[in-house]
């Protein structure tokens, strides 16, 4: 389908004319000022008195019932959503709520007035809090929760920005330069048809507004002076659509600039949520969703640009959209699920409980992955969380050689032959570029340690705890990372998947071939000192994963604190395969 080049048909009213309509229709009089418009024109009316207004003349091909559609949303919120700032509808000095005026082209014009709602728009705000963003959620949730009740002749219409159409921007990219784009924005709408388009049929329907992006939205300072979003203008995209377009379009534009997109989009996402409780299925295909937005502004603004190549409304935040959707490639979609689920107080990973629930059933049955016996053998537990009083200095943990004076110290003076490190323990010793992490809002390193270390000397052999498959193996070089690692592959007795890492081994360890299958109880590898295993004492980091994301040879083993919740379930407490007693950790 082609999209309409509507741009050619909009308005071209002076200020002087408009402030001649808005008196002769309306005995509105004052001073005009046009505001930015894609496809129709606003103008602003300020009077002496201090009132405002929006004088709105639409663009000649657009239908007087969907100005009706949009006339009677307005008025619906106005009774189910009181505490929501939007336009109230003037009508004219003849009683009509649309209003005509003809040009000087003589093409025929729809013309309305609305109430200015008082604020600032969000593109203007800074900084954009995770408070404001909430807000932002909310106030959406609160629309889409009015808009549950209304219903419309016009509601159903076929309409460029629908996202549940986005495969119809397919037929549009050859209006795209660059062939990186293109295809950049082709991958987008093949992921959407394999994991959406099958999906849609099954997801909540009703009105949106479908044009909550940091223009139309209006915000203000709140009752402690930090900024609030009260509501949302500019009606002229509604139509009925999947339900949780509204909150797509909310993250998209929340994400454009932030060092932390789906961070932010989470945010959205909570406050969403406490209006609105969104279905899992919504969940699920949220990601994808906020892409294909994305990818519907970027076709639309090279398709009008090519009819109105002047028009800088059409430019407003292109470039950010396209370093977004760039960004967006390297992001997880499974991991920005599990982010969403747990901005709505739900499991992030839906199956880690079946993961877990299988391997306590079969704790029994684990072979030990060291020469240790970690069930019943006395074990060293090493303190080194923040503030430990077993750590002098930060400059100890930094030294290699020191450090594993200090850790094999410790272990000797218990009359051990094994020390541990703990599960999701906040660590100082993650200081380097390589666990640096992108927040929005404070200065976060990656500090939480989501495995359990097992000190024993270079050379000790390492097991395989359970049969599996070579997944990958790779040598991680880079300093404080893992060096060499394997990642077995495992599925439960129902098919469902999840791995185990082995982290700091030796160089002769990658010799293991993917693929392979092996045995429970076989050696895998052996620990690697410190020259090859990424500057550590020797130990191995085993981990428990529930998914990989894809990845091969290698998996954070070490989390940010602000996403606790989502590792500690992406990667469940091993100890379930270790067996060490509880009474042994502090």
């Amino acid at each position: 389908m082609t999209l309409p080049v509507i741009v050619q048909h909009a308005p071209r009213f002076t200020v002087e004319q408009v402030r001649r309509l808005a008196a002769e229709l309306f005995e509105v009089d004052g001073a005009a000022e046009a505001l930015p418009s894609e496809r129709d024109q606003n103008f602003r009316l300020a009077l002496p008195s201090g009132q405002a207004f929006v004088l709105k003349i639409a663009n000649a091909m657009e239908r007087r019932e969907v100005l009706d559609l949009q006339n009677a949303a307005m008025e619906h919120l106005e009774a189910q959503a009181p505490g929501l700032a939007t336009p109230r509808v003037v009508p004219a000095r003849d009683g009509r709520a649309i209003a005509e005026a003809t040009g000087e082209d003589g093409r025929r014009h729809f013309v309305r007035l609305v109430t200015w709602v008082p604020g600032r728009v969000l593109a203007a705000v800074r900084p954009h809090t995770e408070a404001l963003l909430e807000s932002l959620g909310r106030a959406a949730g609160e629309m889409d929760r009015a808009f549950a009740s209304f219903e419309h002749p016009a509601m159903h219409r076929d309409f460029p920005w629908d996202l549940a159409g986005t495969l119809r921007m397919r037929a549009e990219l050859e209006h795209v330069d660059g062939a990186e784009r293109r295809a950049l924005l082709g991958g987008v709408l093949d992921r959407f048809e394999r994991e959406v388009q099958p999906r849609l049929p099954r997801l909540p329907r009703q009105v949106v507004h479908n044009d909550w992006n940091d223009h139309n939205v209006i915000a203000s300072p709140g009752s402690e002076g930090a900024p609030v979003v009260l509501g949302v203008v500019d009606f002229g995209d509604m139509l009925h659509s999947i339900a949780v377009a509204d909150l797509a379009v909310c993250c998209a534009y929340s994400m454009l600039g932030k060092p932390d997109p789906v961070g932010a989009a989470a945010a959205v996402v909570r406050g969403y949520h406490e209006r609105r409780p969104l279905e899992e299925a919504e969940l699920g295909v949220l990601f994808e969703l906020i892409r294909a937005r994305l990818v519907i502004s970027a076709v639309m603004a090279a398709c009008q640009l090519e009819q109105a190549p002047g028009n800088e409304y059409l430019r407003i935040s292109q470039g950010q959209v396209w370093s977004l959707l760039e960004r967006l490639e390297r992001v997880s979609p499974a991991f920005a699920h599990y982010r969403f689920r747990a901005a709505c107080g739900l499991p992030p990973c839906p199956q880690s409980a079946a993961v877990v629930a299988w391997l306590r059933e079969h704790s029994h049955e684990f072979a030990a992955v060291t020469t240790a016996d970690l069930r019943t053998g006395p074990v060293t537990v090493l303190d080194l969380s923040v503030g430990s009083p077993e750590i002098d200095s930060l400059a100890t943990v930094q030294d290699p050689g020191k450090f594993t004076e200090l850790a094999f110290g410790r272990i000797a003076a218990e009359g051990t032959e094994v020390g541990i490190g703990r599960y999701d323990e906040p660590r100082l010793v993650y200081v380097s570029e390589l666990f640096r992490h992108d927040h929005n809002w404070v200065v976060e390193n990656r500090t939480l340690h989501v495995g359990i270390d097992v000190f024993q000397p270079v050379g000790t052999p390492v097991f395989a705890p359970m049969a599996g498959r070579v997944h990958s193996v790779a040598n991680n070089q880079a300093a404080g990372d893992y060096g060499p690692t394997i990642v077995l592959e495992h599925q439960t007795d129902e098919g469902v998947p999840f791995w185990t890492l082995y982290g700091h081994l030796d160089l002769p360890s990658l010799a293991l071939e993917p693929g392979r299958i092996v045995e429970r109880g076989e050696r895998i590898g052996r620990m690697g000192d410190v020259t090859v295993n990424g500057g550590w004492p020797p130990h191995v980091h085993f981990q428990v994963m529930v998914d990989s994301f894809g990845r091969a040879g290698d998996f954070p083993g070490v989390a940010p604190p602000s996403e606790r919740a989502v590792w500690l379930s992406l990667v469940p407490d091993p100890n379930v395969i270790l067996g060490i007693p509880e009474n042994v950790f502090p």
